[in-house]
C-alpha cells in the first residue's frame, strides 16, 4: 500500500528563530510553516483584534476613484456599477451597490448573463447604459482587460474600474484603474479579492465623508466574496475573513440567513469551510445556469418574504447544477477514456457541456488527474472555455503564449477563461500541449502534502487541538494543519457507512492509541495487517461530555523502516 500524494515535510525551525522565546516547538513550526518569523508577526497572526488592515491609498489610482465619485455625488450624476457573475462579482457588486445608495447616489447595476455575454464590459450594454442617462461607469471585479471597450465611450462616459486579475497587456484609458497588480502599484499584499477592492475604494470614499466607520457593515459581504474566490487566507485577507465571519455569526441580512438555514449551516459557528461548500455554491448556482441576478437580489434585499423565495429558487437551481455537472463529468469521462495521459494538459469540450458548468469539470478533472484541464462549451463557430490547473503550471500565462489563437483569456494563475473560434482550437491545443510538456515533463506530478510537522501519538491532545484552532480561519494557503505519525498499528479495524467505503481503526503507537478514521478509504480496510505512516488532521469527538481526538486520514502508506 503506497501514498496517493508526495509527502514533503517542512522544513524544522532553526533553533536561532525568535519564536522559539515563546512558543512551545509545535507551534512555532506551524507559524514558521505560514510565513510567521517574528514574535510580532505571531502576535498579529494569533490575535484576531489586531490583524493586518493595509491604508487603502496604497492602491493605484484609488484617490482618483473615490473623487469621481464624490463628484457624482454632489452633481446628482446617474452611476452604474458593472460587475461579474461569480461570488466575488456578486459581493463586489452589492458592497458597492448599497454603499453608494447608502450615502445618497443614484445608482444601477449590471452583472453579465455568463453564456449570453460573458466576462467584463459588453458595447451593446454599455450603450444602452449611455442612453439611460449613465455618466460613470464603476466596474467591479472586472474592467482591466477591457481597453477596447472603454476606449469606444471615454468621450460618452467616465469608467472607475475596480479589479484584481492580471492586467493582458495595455491598461485601459480610464479616470481611475484600481487593481493591486497594476505595475508600479504600493500596495503591499496584491492578492485580494475583487470584493476587497471595492471595499477599499468604498473606504476612502466614507473617509472623505467622514463615515469611515459605517464601511464596515459590508465585511460579511467581503468574507463570502474573499473565500469563494479561493483567495489565500493568509495577511490582510486573513484579517478581512475573521472579522467578516463574526459579523455572519450575527448576520442581519435576510437572504444570507436564508441560505444558511436550506444549506443547515450553524449560524453560530459558520466558518470558511461553511461558505466553500454550501453557501457559495448555491449563490453561485444562479450565474452558472441562469442569471446571477438572482443571487446579486438575494444579497441586498431587506425584506425576508424576497429573501425566502430567492433562497428557495437558489436552492432549486444549485439541485440541477449538481445533475449538470454529473452529466458533464461522464460525458468527458466518455471522450477522453483511454487518452487521459497522453499529454501534460488536458483539452475537451462539447456543445452538451453548458458553459456554466465547464469550470466545475475542469477543476475535477485537474483534481483526479493533477494536471491542468481546459473545458469548452461549443457555441456556433466558437467555443467559451474554463480552465483549472495545477500549483506546478501557471495557466494564465501559459494562455497569453498562446493568445494568437484566442478571441480573449483572462484570469489567475490556477484559474482562467478564454473564448476561441473552433477552427482554431487544433493549433491552439497543439501549442498549449508544448507548453505543458516544457513545465510539467520532468516534475513527479502525484499532488503534494504539505506536513506540518512529525508528531508521536502521544502529543496528540486536546491542548494542541485548542492552539492549532487558534490558526484559523483554514483555506488556501493556511491549511488545517497536517501531522505525519510513522509506525502505527492498526488494531480493531472495521468499516463503516454505507457500502462499507469507511474505514475506522485504533491507532496504537507505543503506549498510546487514537481513533483513526478514513472517510473512502473502506477498501484497504483488509490491508491493515502491518505498521503504516498516516498522514492527518485532528478533530474533536465528543461524547456524553467526554471530549477526544480522532485523527482523519488524509494518506496512508505502509511504514517503511529506514
Amino acid at each position: 500500500m503506497e501514498n496517493s500524494f508526495r509527502w514533503t515535510v517542512c522544513e524544522v525551525v532553526d533553533d536561532g528563530c525568535e519564536l522559539r522565546n515563546k512558543y512551545p516547538s509545535v507551534v512555532c513550526q506551524l507559524l514558521y510553516n505560514r510565513g510567521i518569523r517574528t514574535l510580532n508577526e505571531a502576535e498579529v497572526f494569533l490575535s484576531p483584534e489586531k490583524g493586518i488592515i493595509y491604508d487603502a491609498l496604497l492602491l493605484p489610482d484609488i484617490a482618483k476613484g473615490a473623487m469621481r465619485i464624490y463628484n457624482s455625488l454632489l452633481s446628482g450624476d446617474k452611476i452604474a456599477i458593472y460587475g461579474d457573475f461569480d461570488v466575488d462579482g456578486i459581493t463586489s457588486t452589492s458592497i458597492m451597490y448599497k454603499g453608494l445608495k447608502k450615502i445618497g447616489a443614484d445608482v444601477i447595476t449590471h452583472i453579465p448573463h455568463r453564456s449570453q455575454e460573458g466576462h467584463g464590459l459588453h458595447i451593446p450594454f454599455l450603450e444602452d447604459l449611455y442612453k439611460q442617462g449613465v455618466k460613470l461607469v464603476v466596474t467591479v471585479d472586472c474592467g482591466v482587460t477591457c481597453v477596447e471597450e472603454i476606449a469606444a465611450f471615454k468621450r460618452k462616459m467616465d469608467f472607475v474600474i475596480t479589479d484584481h486579475h492580471l492586467p493582458t497587456g495595455p491598461v485601459p484609458d480610464a479616470v481611475a484603474v484600481i487593481d493591486p497588480y497594476l505595475e508600479g502599484s504600493q500596495y503591499p499584499y496584491k492578492e485580494i479579492a475583487g470584493c476587497a477592492v471595492a471595499f477599499k475604494l468604498l473606504t476612502v470614499l466614507y473617509s472623505m465623508l467622514g463615515r469611515q466607520d459605517e464601511v464596515w457593515e459590508f465585511i460579511d459581504l467581503v468574507a463570502l466574496g474573499t473565500v469563494s474566490d479561493v483567495m489565500p487566507l493568509l495577511d490582510e485577507n486573513r484579517t478581512l475573513v475573521q472579522r467578516g465571519l463574526e459579523v455572519l455569526k450575527n448576520c442581519k441580512r435576510p437572504g444570507i440567513n436564508e441560505i444558511m438555514r436550506l444549506s443547515k449551516t450553524e449560524k453560530s459557528s459558520v466558518d470558511v469551510e461553511d461558505i466553500s461548500f454550501y453557501i457559495a455554491p448555491r449563490l453561485n448556482a444562479a450565474g452558472r445556469l441562469d442569471s446571477a441576478e438572482k443571487a446579486y437580489r438575494l444579497l441586498i434585499t431587506d425584506d425576508e418574504v424576497e429573501a425566502a423565495e430567492l433562497a428557495e429558487e437558489l436552492e432549486a437551481l444549485n439541485k440541477e447544477r449538481q445533475r449538470e455537472t454529473a452529466a458533464s463529468c461522464t460525458l468527458v469521462a466518455d471522450k477522453i477514456k483511454g487518452h487521459e495521459k497522453e499529454n501534460y494538459v488536458i483539452i475537451t469540450g462539447s456543445e452538451e457541456i453548458p458553459v456554466g458548468i465547464a469550470g466545475l469539470v475542469a477543476g475535477k478533472l485537474s483534481e483526479k488527474f493533477h494536471l491542468p484541464a481546459l473545458v469548452m462549451h461549443f457555441d456556433g463557430e466558437n467555443a467559451h472555455g474554463s480552465c483549472r490547473s495545477i500549483p506546478e503550471f501557471d495557466i494564465t500565462e501559459a494562455l497569453g503564449q498562446c493568445s494568437e489563437y484566442l478571441i480573449h483569456f483572462g484570469g489567475h494563475s490556477q484559474a482562467a477563461g478564454f473564448s476561441i473560434e473552433q477552427k482554431n482550437i487544433p493549433a491552439f491545443t497543439e501549442a498549449m500541449n508544448k507548453i505543458a510538456k516544457e513545465k510539467l515533463e520532468n516534475q513527479d506530478l502525484r499532488p503534494t502534502l504539505l506536513i506540518d510537522a512529525v508528531a508521536d501519538l502521544k502529543d496528540i491532545n486536546i491542548d494542541l487541538f485548542e492552539t492549532v484552532s487558534a490558526l484559523a480561519p483554514f483555506g488556501n494557503s493556511n491549511q488545517t494543519p497536517l501531522f505525519l505519525t510513522t509506525n502505527v498499528r492498526p488494531q480493531e479495524v472495521r468499516t463503516m457507512g454505507v457500502g462499507d467505503k469507511h474505514l475506522k481503526f485504533k491507532g496504537i503507537q507505543g503506549n498510546t492509541s487514537k481513533e483513526v478514521i478514513g472517510w473512502g478509504y473502506g477498501n484497504i480496510s483488509e490491508d491493515l495487517e502491518r505498521p503504516v505512516d498516516i498522514v492527518y488532521t485532528m478533530k474533536i469527538n465528543e461524547w456524553r461530555g467526554n471530549r477526544t481526538i480522532n485523527l482523519l486520514i488524509k494518506d496512508i502508506a505502509y511504514h517503511q523502516s529506514l
